[in-house]
């Protein structure tokens, strides 16, 4: 676990894992909880979206309006961003460091993480 304070709202959600809510998803990695189904939000018509980085690298996301579980890290940018307007950083597990994916932000209004659907997990 990090040595970063913990927000206290992230405390406070992080508590109701302990009532065996089965609706969060968790990190494929290291099994942490990252966000719950509830936030499920569709962005361009849908939740789940494919694309294909400047890597030649297919990621299928799928897009939350909230993903307390993650950690946001890098400057925001557009470039090559897979959301018209809308700037990216890397969205990080917050026990493991592993890579979920993104958070995307639309001039400081709409905001939301696109996680790679292959690293996050129901069990």
């Amino acid at each position: 676990m990090s040595d970063t304070p913990v927000d206290p709202a992230l405390s406070k959600w992080l508590e109701t894992l302990d009532e065996g809510d089965e609706h969060y998803l968790y990190c494929q990695q290291c099994a942490a909880a990252i966000t719950r189904e509830n936030a499920r939000q569709e962005i361009n018509g849908q939740h789940r979206h494919r694309f294909i980085n400047p890597a030649a690298v297919v990621y299928e996301v799928c897009c939350f309006a909230s993903a307390p579980g993650v950690d946001i890290s890098g400057e925001a940018t557009r470039e090559h961003s897979w959301f018209p307007a809308h700037s990216w950083q890397y969205a990080h597990c917050i026990d493991c460091a592993s890579h979920l994916g993104w958070y995307f932000e639309r001039d400081g209004q709409q905001a939301f993480f696109a996680l790679i659907d292959a690293r996050i997990t129901s069990h």
